[in-house]
């Protein structure tokens, strides 16, 4: 179970598993991680809410609140909001092969996930020269429900070409 709760510092906390995660230690969490392997750039692709303001607005803030922990060492140089709607990031993708290499993304739900890395995929851009970060707070902090990205079993038909565009992304929960 998850229970948001608004904090004026952070933006949002997430009970989770016993604990409140806030989005600020996650940002805090992902720049130490960005840090640890020497990647000084990054990119964040997001998708907006059609409810208003999401979690994902709320990492976005946060995750720019906590580069001031790291101000010599990272730069987010890529900020790209998404509709919920989206079908096609192939404009985004372009944006972002000219840009970024290491890539945070935070989408609502796993159809998203699917078609930014297939599509990526498609592209040439699922190779070493890129990494994927897909924040996940026990998949049901973003809005997501509850089930994990790889139990998908309608996007995972063609498991080879799936796996293939997973590859280069890292899932990392908190």
């Amino acid at each position: 179970m998850a229970l948001m709760a608004a904090d004026s510092k952070s933006g949002l906390n997430l009970y989770v598993r016993g604990r409140w995660v806030t989005i600020f230690r996650i940002g805090i969490a992902l720049c130490a991680m960005m840090r640890q392997y020497n990647w000084t750039e990054f990119g964040l692709v997001y998708s907006a809410s059609s409810a208003g303001i999401s979690n994902c607005y709320y990492l976005e803030q946060d995750l720019e609140s906590a580069l001031t922990n790291f101000p010599t060492t990272l730069a987010l140089v890529y900020v790209r909001i998404v509709p919920t709607t989206i079908s096609n990031f192939s404009d985004v993708l372009d944006e972002l092969s000219q840009r970024a290499r290491i890539v945070i993304t935070c989408f609502e739900e796993d159809a998203q996930k699917w078609k930014f890395v297939l599509q990526a995929k498609a592209k040439g851009m699922s190779t070493p020269e890129y990494v994927y970060i897909f924040p996940d707070v026990d998949n049901i902090g973003y809005g997501i429900g509850d089930s994990r990205l790889w139990d998908n079993k309608t996007a995972l038909q063609d498991s080879k070409e799936a796996i293939e565009a997973l590859q280069y992304a890292l899932i990392v929960r908190f």
